[in-house]
Parts: structure tokens; sequence; C-alpha cells
């Protein structure tokens, strides 16, 4: 029986992994997964409760990351490893909660995204349940406290499940409460916020790469060759108001390579618009991963935005100097990255754009921050053909429909290798190009009201 248990746990954590991306399955198995993790770890000693709690945590996450086999067995161990450590808090708070288990197991698990999310150093928001699936119920709570409050129903809603089994009076009302709040959420979602179509478009380019995987870093201007030649073909004399590239479709440096700066002003002179486009700049005290506007007929490159938030190891080395002496892999990362400061507020024909690159749509506050004074649609600029078919894409692209399904905002996602896609305020994907493809899509514009 208690080997049964084990098992359970395992098969939970599995379950809660293959309801995101790339495996999808239905949301509904989502409070199941949670109900399985509480009923195995009720009514037994703390020890026993964090060892299980840490093979459910394993579980989901290590399926959940698989993606990061592409950096290195090593790297992927480590990441769950360390995303699983901070889920013991749950089981530690609920085991010393007595009858308020529900609630405090509810918040715990809250507390630990918050944390995981917003760790010095290495603050990793992935994986969150809020960012599964869109089309669950409880997604329509989404504006009124965003992935918080959407992941404290779900947990609140497996708990009551589970409590169902090994719970008590009280705990099953609690559950029975949390059930109910769940399914009648999408009574609570605001009316759409947008106006009509006025007619005008923003072009969205996915040139595509020759290499995915870690050969993705070859010959940099390959890939702006690839969205210069696709916009000169498909955009000439184009009635958008501009055209988007994605986070590093110039991944060499256009103010010191010649090369670089013809193509875009090449592009942009054949189009007849602006193009906003990611490049890498790299500098005496460090590189800067920036987007940039290219106007037709001029010769500057504008500054838009800076990415404010780094990935850890992929952009930035913490604890550079101690590493320094234990590893010589830090040699992949010889210069850090340095951080931007303020968010983009990019003007169109009187269209108000906000802008983030790549993982910073998981940072809630950053995703705000975007839009505090450019409502009208949120641009998402990434790369990730390092991760090409590993399901890491998709899962972005599914945060990317929480944001605007919480923020009330059309999101355009724009990737170098796919997807690149059109996300309504409801979070649904309304055009799209597929992964491994390359193309051009057109968002039509509305503003917003507020």
């Amino acid at each position: 029986m208690r080997s049964a248990r084990w098992w359970i746990a395992l098969a939970s954590g599995l379950l809660l992994a293959a309801v995101f991306p790339p495996f999808d399955l239905h949301w509904l198995c989502m409070p199941f997964a949670i109900a399985g993790w509480f009923a195995v770890t009720a009514g037994v000693p703390l020890r026993t409760a964090l060892w299980r709690s840490f093979a459910f945590a394993m579980a989901f996450y290590l399926v959940l990351l698989k993606w990061m086999l592409i950096v290195g067995i090593d790297a992927w161990i480590l990441l769950a490893l360390l995303q699983s450590l901070y889920f013991l808090l749950v089981p530690i708070f609920r085991h010393r909660a007595g009858e308020w288990a529900l609630p405090v197991a509810t918040i715990a698990w809250v507390t630990q995204d918050w944390l995981r999310d917003n760790a010095p150093f290495a603050a990793f928001g992935w994986g969150q349940l809020a960012f599964a699936k869109v089309d669950a119920p409880w997604a329509g709570l989404a504006p009124f406290g965003g992935q918080s409050v959407v992941t404290a129903i779900v947990v609140l809603a497996g708990c009551g499940l589970g409590s169902l089994v090994v719970g008590t009076p009280a705990h099953r009302l609690i559950g029975v409460g949390g059930a109910i709040l769940a399914l009648a959420a999408p009574v609570l979602l605001p009316a759409n916020i947008l106006g009509a179509p006025d007619g005008r478009r923003l072009a969205l380019v996915q040139g595509g790469v020759e290499h995915t995987g870690l050969g993705f870093i070859g010959d940099r201007n390959a890939v702006l060759f690839r969205h210069r030649d696709l916009t000169e073909v498909a955009l000439r004399g184009t009635d958008a108001i501009g055209i988007v590239w994605p986070e590093n479709a110039a991944d060499s440096d256009p103010f010191t390579d010649q090369r670089a700066a013809r193509a875009l002003h090449t592009a942009a002179d054949a189009a007849g618009q602006p193009i906003l486009f990611g490049a890498v700049l790299t500098e005496p005290s460090g590189r800067r991963n920036m987007s940039l506007l290219v106007r037709p007929r001029s010769t500057d490159l504008e500054p838009v935005y800076q990415k404010q938030r780094l990935v850890p190891f992929g952009e930035f080395l913490p604890m550079r100097d101690f590493l320094t002496r234990v590893t010589d892999r830090v040699q992949f990362l010889p210069i850090d990255f340095r951080p931007g400061n303020d968010p983009a507020d990019l003007r169109l024909s009187g269209f108000r754009f906000g802008i983030v690159i790549c993982f910073e749509i998981a940072d809630q506050q950053l995703v705000s921050n975007a839009l505090a004074t450019s409502q009208d649609a949120l641009i998402v600029q990434t790369n990730n053909a390092t991760y090409a078919a590993t399901g890491q894409s998709e899962q972005q692209l599914r945060i990317s429909q929480f944001r605007a399904r919480m923020f009330r905002v059309p999101v355009y996602v724009v990737s170098t290798n796919g997807p690149t896609a059109i996300i309504d305020e409801q979070g649904r994907v309304t055009d799209r190009i597929a992964e491994g493809d390359s193309g051009v899509i057109y968002a039509s514009l509305r503003r917003s009201r507020t």
C-alpha cells in the first residue's frame, strides 16, 4: 500500500505536466493530479510528505522542462531539482495547518510560485498552473488577480477533490466551494474593451533559420538575411503601418557590422515601412538584448527597448567569479548582458505598443509595466530556435495567451522559427505561422477604449 502511494505521487506529477504543451491533456486532469498529491501526503509524518512531494514535483518538472536537454542533461536535472525544492514549502506549511490544510496548502503553493519567479540570481517562473490552459473555466479570473488567483483556484479545487477521499467534513466543504468557483469563473470575465478594426495592419515576419538547436548559433547574419529576403519579396509596397521581426533577427551588432546595417536599411526601403527588429549589441561594458527601429530612407537605427529581465546562465552568469574557479563551461558566456530599466512605448501611426522579449512574458510585473501606457497591443519578440521541436515554444505561446486574457489586449508573438501568432484579447490564437515554417501574417489593429 505504501509503495502504491509513491507511484501515485509520481503519476500525479506526470499527469500535471501532461496538461502543458506538447501533450496538452484536458484541463480537467489538473485538479485530479493535484488531488492525487494531496491524498498521498495526508495523514503521514512530515518526512514522508516531503519525500512524496519531492517525487511529485520532480516528475512534473522533469517532463515540463525536458527541452533543457538541449543545453545538457546536467542543466535539465539541476533546474528541475531547484524548482522542486521550492515546492517543499507546500507540504511543510500544510503539515502544520491542521483543519486549515486546504487554504494553507493553496496559499503556500502560490507563495512558492512567487518565490520561484522572484528568487535572486535564478528566478524562473515557468510551469505555473495558470499558464497551462487558457480555455479552462478558471482562466476567466485572470483579469482579477492574474496568475496567482487562477493558480489558487485550481489548487483549491484539486485539494478539494483529494479531501473527498482523505479529508474532514470541513475540508470537503471548502473543496466543493473551490470547485464551484473554478467552474463558474467564465461569468466573471469582463466584456471586451477594444473597438472595431479600423483597417490598419501590422505585419509579423517569421524568416526561419537554417539550423535549429545549438546549430542556430552559427552565421549570425544568415538569420538576418532570411528576414530581409522575405520582407523584400512579400512586403514590397505593403499597406501595413509597420513590420515586426523577432528577437535576434539581427544577432550581430548592426552598429559595428556594416553588412547587417545595409541589410536592415535595404529591407525597410523595399517595404516602405518601419521595421522593429531584435539585435544583440556588443559593447565593452557588456552585451545588450535590444529592440530597435529602422525607418525607410533613414540612416539611423532607433533604440526602442532594452531587455530588462535577463535569463540566468543564458544572458548572465550568477556568481561568475566562483563558477570560473570550479568549471570551464563559463566560456560559453564570456560576457554578461546588461539589463535595461524602462518599458518601451512604441508609437506607429497613432497606435501604441508595449514590448517584452522572450522569457519576459512570464514576468507579470514587466508585462503590466509594458502595458501601462501602451494599451493597444503587446508585442512579444522571441527566438527559441535553440529549443525547436521540444515543446518550449508552445509553452511560451501559452503564457502569451494567458497575458492576453489577463490584460484584455491583443498579443502579437513574433518568433525566429515559430510559432509566430496573433492572439486576441480573449487569449485565442486567430492566426499563426507554424514552427519550422517561414512567412508573414497581418494583425488587424484596434484601439483600446481605455
